[in-house]
């Protein structure tokens, strides 16, 4: 009976999995909370497709009236939905998102020893079901960044153009492009070529002066805006926000050159370990860390824009779940995360707020991890 159970374990894994997210998709549409972060994207799309001003279109999105601030490139890249009424490209979108979750788990199948516990943590992840359930590009954002890692050493020309789509897609990947340039310098500079064709493209769909608008000024905002959302995964807003609780107002220029300085800090042996970068396992090893880092001191960071955590599992499997205690203490952790994400179960502003910091919690412990892995392989020149 056992071995027979065995024997069929991933598939009945799997399709308990899509049952699962198909229960979450009902049941967010029965709420109406399915997709509410996707009409942003809709508004956009919709806007070019009549050739309406982007700078004028606001979303009512929560009734906050939010300016969308996701990369320009996000919205010729949902394009196609635009010619959609707006719930059918909603769902539509949500149904893509599902598919490729499963296309990067059908990237990585030949790389995972353990699948149950990857599976588990998969399914698990905070950041894959808020992505998909709100409508978010974390999973596609996770596509590519996939694709980059898979295929940096087999094939330069897929690796520089997935990621010049990951980090037109978002940000953060552009980190990834300092190790880069001692890893590999012509996929460096084949990548920059990349990013400005793309960027170029999108300039040309959306208009010069909405892309301008969106870098020089829309974008920049963010990063003064250190949120005390309850959901923020920000370390450096959290600590923000508990000083504010106990009455210790801090400049907000006081925590914009620390986290300067911090990155600064953190990738500091990228230059002093160059020649270490020019191995793989460094190079992966140092994006991720400059990543994750990343994530804990910007001033917001989502947990759709975590979606990349689940790669930990797919490229340190052995050196981060080698004791039994980590596996247990991310699949814990994940669950507790979903748990206690955007709920007030203590009504304690301080308590309610840092419990819903556990997967930024889980980032810094991988962040730690990963430091401890990069400095027992460095050998000093």
């Amino acid at each position: 009976m056992f071995s027979t159970f065995r024997k069929f374990e991933i598939p009945l894994f799997l399709l308990g999995s899509v049952s699962f997210i198909i229960f979450l998709f009902l049941r967010s549409i029965e709420k109406g909370t399915f997709g509410i972060d996707y009409e942003t994207f809709y508004l956009q799309t919709s806007a070019i497709l009549k050739n309406l001003d982007l700078k004028e279109i606001k979303g009512s999105m929560l009734g906050l009236g939010l300016l969308p601030l996701s990369p320009p490139f996000s919205s010729v890249l949902l394009l196609p939905l635009g010619f959609f009424e707006f719930n059918t490209s909603k769902l539509i979108f949500g149904i893509t998102n599902v598919l490729f979750f499963y296309f990067v788990l059908f990237l990585v199948r030949n790389k995972i020893e353990n699948r149950k516990t990857f599976l588990l943590l998969a399914l698990l992840s905070l950041p894959i079901l808020e992505t998909i359930l709100v409508g978010q590009l974390g999973i596609l954002l996770l596509v590519f960044l996939t694709i980059f890692f898979i295929s940096i050493d087999q094939n330069d020309g897929l690796a520089s153009l997935a990621l010049a789509f990951a980090v037109s897609i978002k940000i953060t990947p552009i980190v990834i492009l300092l190790p880069l340039f001692f890893y590999k310098r012509r996929l460096f500079y084949l990548t920059i070529l990349l990013i400005v064709i793309v960027q170029s493209i999108t300039m040309f769909v959306v208009g010069s002066e909405y892309f301008f608008y969106y870098y020089w000024n829309l974008l920049p905002s963010t990063a003064n805006q250190l949120g005390c959302q309850l959901f923020n995964q920000s370390f450096l807003s959290g600590f923000k926000c508990s000083m504010e609780m106990f009455g210790v107002v801090i400049d907000r220029k006081f925590y914009s050159g620390l986290s300067f300085l911090l990155f600064l800090i953190i990738s500091f042996p990228i230059f002093k370990y160059r020649q270490k970068v020019r191995e793989l396992d460094f190079f992966v090893i140092n994006s991720f860390v400059l990543m994750l880092f990343l994530s804990l001191i910007n001033s917001i960071t989502w947990p759709n824009h975590l979606t990349y955590l689940i790669l930990l599992y797919v490229f340190f499997q052995k050196e981060v779940s080698g004791d039994s205690f980590f596996g247990k203490f991310l699949v814990s952790s994940n669950f507790l995360a979903i748990l206690f994400y955007n709920k007030q179960y203590f009504g304690n502003g301080f308590l309610d707020f840092w419990a819903n910091k556990i997967l930024g919690l889980i980032v810094f412990v991988f962040l730690i991890r990963l430091l401890f892995i990069r400095n027992k392989h460095t050998v000093p020149m």
